[in-house]
Order: structure tokens, then sequence, then C-alpha cells
């Protein structure tokens, strides 16, 4: 339909789209494309050429010629809204198994990199769940007992634990007693999972994770 086209100017607007995948996108391209005829569409009207793609046969030089667009014409939260789509539609009808797992992962994380503050979010969540999880000093125990008494504190310990070559002084102090063998198997699932998301938070914020 529009495969392999050069357009000056596209306005798509009150377009009825034959069944999905029917509609051919590869290869098109165009100087400019509005949603609507008004002088200022809004950003509903915006997210009409969004839909647009997505009711069209897959094709990954669309998605990147809109995103593009968007960049250009100065609306970056929209573009990134392309690109989020692009690569969720790709893991859907392209990825195999082991790239789909790992495009779900970075999506869940920090939507491919766009939003690299999610993996802040995600780890905050995790502190506070081990604040919780490690709550009763009772539970906890000196890793060496000629080491000088402290006091306990689960959210020292919970942020000391997650967060990666970083020192604090309480998770190399305190380990969960040996009978508190749920504690003992958390502390493990605790840092990895520290030493998963800060890295990831923090290649996303290098704009790397493409």
């Amino acid at each position: 339909m529009f495969s392999n086209s050069d357009f000056g100017v596209i306005i798509i607007e009150d377009i009825n789209l034959p069944d999905k995948n029917t509609t051919v996108l590869a290869g098109m391209n165009y100087k400019s494309i509005s949603p609507v005829t008004k002088k200022t569409p809004d950003v509903d009207d915006w997210r009409t050429l969004i839909h647009f793609l997505e009711s069209a046969e897959y094709s990954p030089s669309a998605y990147t010629l809109l995103e593009k667009y968007f960049y250009d014409i100065g609306y970056k939260s929209i573009a990134d809204e392309v690109f989020i789509k692009n690569k969720r539609r790709e893991r859907s009808e392209r990825l195999s198994a082991m790239n789909w797992a790992g495009s779900f992962f970075l999506d869940v994380l920090v939507r491919h990199g766009r939003r690299p503050s999610l993996a802040l979010f995600w780890s905050l969540l995790f502190v506070i769940v081990g604040i919780f999880t490690f709550r009763n000093p009772q539970d906890m125990e000196l890793q060496n007992e000629k080491l000088p008494k402290r006091t306990y504190s689960s959210f020292w310990y919970s942020l000391d634990l997650f967060v990666p070559l970083v020192d604090l002084y309480s998770a190399n102090v305190w380990f969960p007693k040996k009978e508190c063998n749920y504690l003992v198997i958390y502390t493990r699932v605790h840092r990895i999972l520290g030493w998963i998301l800060v890295p990831i938070g923090l290649i996303a914020l290098t704009g790397i994770i493409k």
C-alpha cells in the first residue's frame, strides 16, 4: 500500500485501515507527516500516527522513521514512545525465546533505556522489601564475635546488601542466623537483584542501552 514510496507530506486523518498486517509500510519515506490538517495537533492527535503503525505490517524502518521525525520536530516523549512500541512489536513478532526474555526485562526495568528512572523505582522497592524482610534484630548475628557491638539497622543492612561495590559497614558485619534459612537465601537474592538493577540503571543513564 505505502511500501517503497516517497512522499513530501502525508496527512493521516480518519483513515480506515484494513485488517492488521495487510498494510505494508516497509521502505516508505516522507519529509513531513501529520495526523490532522489543523495547525497545532495535540498529543492524542500525534498518537494517531502510532496507531497507524500498530495497524500495519511490522516494519522496523517505519517505526525508526517516525521516531526520528518526532525528535526532529521536538516531541521527544512521543519519539521515545514510538521507540518502545517498536521494541515491543519486535519482541512479539520477531525475537526468539532467549532474545525475547532479554527484551522483556529491559522493557520492564528501564523501557529499553528510555526510562532509566524506572531502575531507581525498582531499586527503592527492593530496598524497602529488604528493610521489611530483615527487620527483626533477633534473626541477625555478628559475622565475627570479635567485632565491636553495633546497633543493628535493617535500613542500612538492606541498602548495603543491595548496592554493589559500596561498603556501608553493615552487610559485612551482620548476617542472618543459620536457623533462619529463608533469610540466608534471600540475602543472596537481594544482592543479585542489586547487581542486576544498579548497573542496568547506570548504563541506561549513559544512553548505551538502545
